[in-house]
């Protein structure tokens, strides 16, 4: 495929190699240009001028770039508009989780028998409210409540770090989208255990519940990742993620890469 404007890839190599070929391999073929990150470019930022230029990585190196890259877009990373407490009421109908608490970790631990209480419930669900999730989603008992439990002064020192709270649902299967604009352009089933994909998805309830999701809300980015779940016999909305920190599993790369091809064109 010929291109009338320039399109840079850069990849994480390292963060998800085997992903990474296949796309890499993908952007080729479309006639995309395709870098390595290089962690020395956050010394001095190569300029990458009149090209549109997209990040696939770390969340963590997403988010160095949308901070302090000129690249355009960069990255698809929009860290405000991922926050749990941002976009939960917007898809409350559809979530895992019917009831929830925004809280930060320093009340938790401080007043924590006051929202065990009001689970009503000795083991309640933890994640933090940020995309970037700067410590792991875990069920936790109450009387294991503490900043250590917590992973504070390990993965991040913020005290006040925002959270969210949840009753524990049992998870089944899982299946990652990727969205464009409105509609979903592939899908994969994935286990989260050992952070592998399965096979790719491109019809079925999950799909069509990712799109009915994705068709019911503005878009957080051009290209963003929805996760769909089984609980207790039903399909649920489990997160949302940023697409160019989040795993693509066994979703087709062809199909990614022709719509990053898209959106560049469109811009």
């Amino acid at each position: 495929m010929s291109q009338s404007k320039e399109i840079n890839l850069i990849i994480e190599h390292e963060v998800l190699p085997e992903l990474h070929e296949k796309l890499k391999s993908s952007a080729l073929k479309a006639g995309v240009n395709v870098r390595n990150w290089n962690e020395d470019w956050q010394f001095e930022w190569p300029a990458f001028s009149n090209k549109f230029t997209i990040f696939h990585g770390s969340l963590g190196t997403s988010n160095l770039i949308k901070n302090n890259a000129s690249w355009s877009p960069g990255v698809y990373c929009n860290i405000n508009k991922f926050f749990c407490s941002n976009w939960y009421p917007k898809v409350s109908n559809y979530l895992v989780h019917k009831k929830w608490i925004t809280t930060t970790v320093q009340e938790f631990v401080n007043q924590k028998e006051k929202y065990f209480e009001q689970f009503g419930s000795n083991e309640i669900f933890v994640r933090p409210d940020s995309p970037l999730k700067p410590f792991a989603g875990r069920v936790i008992n109450k009387e294991k409540v503490s900043l250590k439990s917590l992973d504070h002064g390990f993965y991040y020192e913020e005290l006040d770090l925002p959270i969210i709270l949840a009753p524990i649902r049992v998870i089944g299967n899982e299946w990652r989208f990727v969205i464009q604009g409105k509609s979903v352009i592939t899908g994969s089933g994935y286990i989260a255990n050992n952070r592998s994909g399965t096979v790719e998805i491109t019809e079925g309830p999950q799909w069509d519940l990712a799109n009915e999701i994705a068709n019911q809300i503005e878009p957080i980015d051009p290209i963003y990742i929805i996760d769909i779940a089984e609980t207790d016999n039903e399909l649920s909305l489990m997160e949302f993620n940023p697409f160019s920190g989040a795993d693509l599993y066994s979703c087709n790369t062809d199909k990614i890469i022709a719509s990053l091809i898209k959106i560049a064109h469109s811009v």
